[in-house]
């Protein structure tokens, strides 16, 4: 068994690599907005900004988020012609969208079963109750202060019989130098020299 990261990301392309490989086309960059979906992508609200997704029924979401005269325009009228006129219909659900705030249209979208959530801050994000409910965050000593806490990701993926687990914080520089150095073969009075001259002012 063997993978690689080049073989992982280039997967995640999934449609967009098939779409190359039988069709011959090249996709283009289309930034937060998803290639083929439209709209489909990061919208500004009154207050920030919301990432939602219309995969079907683009008359019950105009109808939403009271959008009656884009529903009636042509170039809108079909999959086709939203695609066609992205940038326009882009610039029209984010007009409607400034009209109220991120935590209203992630309400009221998902209530009407359209993807919606809101596009958060670093800390915005860990203050998220979901993430304060996962226990993302772990509490270790520090490498050279025992007294001190520093704060680490935990493992992402949870074992039920074999949990993951964080012992310590980052390492202080050179802790490991003695070993690693003893593997590539160095003795210990090499291995002092070698520790005498790299800490020596140039």
């Amino acid at each position: 068994m063997r993978t690689s990261l080049l073989e992982s990301i280039v997967n995640f392309m999934d449609f967009q690599a098939v779409r190359y490989l039988n069709e011959g086309e090249v996709p283009v960059s289309t930034g937060n907005d998803h290639p083929t979906l439209v709209p489909m992508g990061a919208y500004k609200t009154s207050d920030g900004m919301v990432n939602i997704a219309v995969m079907s029924g683009f008359d019950r979401f105009c109808s939403v988020v009271g959008a009656a005269d884009v529903l009636e325009d042509p170039r809108f009228m079909d999959q086709r012609s939203r695609t066609l006129n992205r940038d326009a219909l882009a610039a029209e659900v984010g007009r409607l969208l400034q009209r109220d705030t991120t935590a209203h249209w992630v309400e009221v979208l998902n209530a009407a079963d359209f993807p919606c959530g809101p596009v958060l801050s670093i800390d915005e994000m860990f203050a998220d109750p979901q993430i304060a409910h996962l226990d993302l965050v772990v509490d270790v000593p520090h490498p050279t202060d025992r007294e001190e806490i520093v704060q680490v990701l935990r493992h992402p993926v949870t074992f039920s019989s074999t949990p993951a687990g964080v012992r310590g914080g980052p390492p202080r520089r050179g802790a490991h130098m003695s070993e690693i150095l003893s593997e590539l073969g160095m003795s210990s009075d090499e291995i002092a020299a070698f520790g005498t001259v790299s800490e020596s002012p140039e």
